[in-house]
């Protein structure tokens, strides 16, 4: 009885102290939400299965500021829609391990909404013997996976979260290539937790001298504006050039486009630039830059000709629906100048001009020019009116 009363009681005292690390964890990256991640942009929150604790009360926490919308996503490997219109800008990413990251970067890249340029907080919420070593293989892994490079890992250390970034092009063995971190800041697990130093987490990663890295790029022909830009540029900040498929002779324009953009998208090359129209492809496969120059485009397109109005009136109707109609007003004008000729009806219809004139009006109806008076010659023209009135949508169906 007493050693089951200490293990409830160890149990309750583990679940207590996780409750409180958790706090301090949400506490952390809520206050890096506040002084970093732009406000009015949407925030994308990812975790796994383990996670959801911390994701919902970082979620809950958020929510109450009123500041930032929020995406939630999960691990699972689901069919996800690459057409979006705004691109995340900040990202919360919980996870255990690099191979959880791993899964979940796989799934937000596939979304068109995916932007390298964002802010990337990734939460480790396992104690781990080696804290810098983790946090270097999970920002690797979201390079060469989404080329994302304003990643900040927070890795718990004994009392201490660590957090750890990394700076491309800080020498020229290290230009592109993820080979250490550096640990910017600490958050102290004590009382609600703060800061070892003021400073900011998501410095310019891009220095002014590139220490002559090599910078792999496409373009549509050397020579012109583009090039002038763009050599000019890479002089002023150290930068070597390697053209990569820089011209494609006889190969349709669009077709040249996707290539550079299939160059993009299996990392061979860097950059594409030149007079590339901003596609639905592109921007979605692509980050574009702003354009420096515009093109204006201008269609032509050969007037119609008019037609003539018996023409326009002989496409009304259908050939058949024309032959039906004559048939019956021909059929129609003789009955009624028969029935009216027995009947010494009006003179309206004792005549086949008068009658036919009479029939055409009930037709397109128009008033006629008397009424019948006899009762056979009624019930025709009753008859002819409900015909008219059937027959009328059928034939504009037609």
């Amino acid at each position: 009885m007493v050693l089951v009363l200490a293990l409830m009681a160890a149990h309750g005292e583990n679940r207590m102290l996780r409750q409180l690390e958790q706090r301090r964890i949400v506490s952390c990256v809520v206050t890096l939400v506040q002084r970093h991640f732009p406000v009015g942009r949407t925030i994308q929150l990812s975790s796994t299965a383990d996670n959801n604790d911390n994701a919902t009360s970082v979620l809950e926490a958020i929510h109450r500021f009123e500041l930032w919308p929020v995406q939630v996503s999960g691990s699972s490997k689901v069919s996800l829609s690459r057409l979006s219109v705004e691109k995340i800008s900040s990202y919360i990413i919980f996870t255990r391990s690099v191979k959880d990251i791993t899964v979940q970067a796989e799934m937000l890249y596939a979304k068109s909404s995916w932007d390298s340029r964002g802010l990337f907080l990734i939460v480790v919420t396992v104690k781990v013997p080696n804290s810098e070593e983790l946090a270097l293989s999970v920002i690797r892994e979201l390079w060469e996976i989404g080329r994302g490079y304003n990643v900040v890992v927070v890795v718990q250390q004994d009392d201490l979260l660590n957090l750890y970034t990394w700076f491309p092009y800080s020498s020229h063995d290290n230009c592109a290539d993820v080979k250490n971190v550096v640990l910017v800041n600490q958050w102290v697990l004590e009382g609600k937790g703060k800061f070892v130093r003021e400073a900011s987490i998501y410095p310019c990663k891009f220095p002014s001298n590139f220490q002559g890295c090599i910078v792999n790029f496409s373009n549509q022909g050397r020579g012109g504006n583009e090039e002038e830009i763009y050599s000019q540029y890479f002089l002023t900040h150290n930068i070597t050039k390697n053209y990569v498929n820089d011209v494609f002779y006889g190969v349709f324009k669009l077709e040249m486009v996707l290539i550079f953009l299939q160059n993009l998208w299996v990392r061979e090359t860097d950059m594409v630039f030149g007079s590339f129209p901003l596609l639905v492809e592109e921007i979605s496969n692509a980050e574009p830059i702003f354009p420096y120059f515009s093109m204006k485009l201008s269609w032509f397109v050969p007037c119609p000709k008019p037609l003539s109005r018996i023409r326009r009136i002989s496409h009304i109707f259908s050939p058949s629906v024309w032959v039906a109609i004559v048939v019956v007003l021909f059929l129609v004008t003789v009955v009624s100048r028969c029935l009216a000729k027995q009947s010494k009806d009006s003179r309206s219809y004792t005549t086949m001009s008068s009658a036919l004139y009479n029939i055409w009006a009930v037709t397109v109806g128009v008033p006629v020019t008397g009424m019948p008076r006899s009762l056979r010659l009624k019930l025709l023209f009753v008859f002819f009116v409900w015909y008219c009135s059937a027959s009328t949508p059928f034939s504009r169906r037609s």
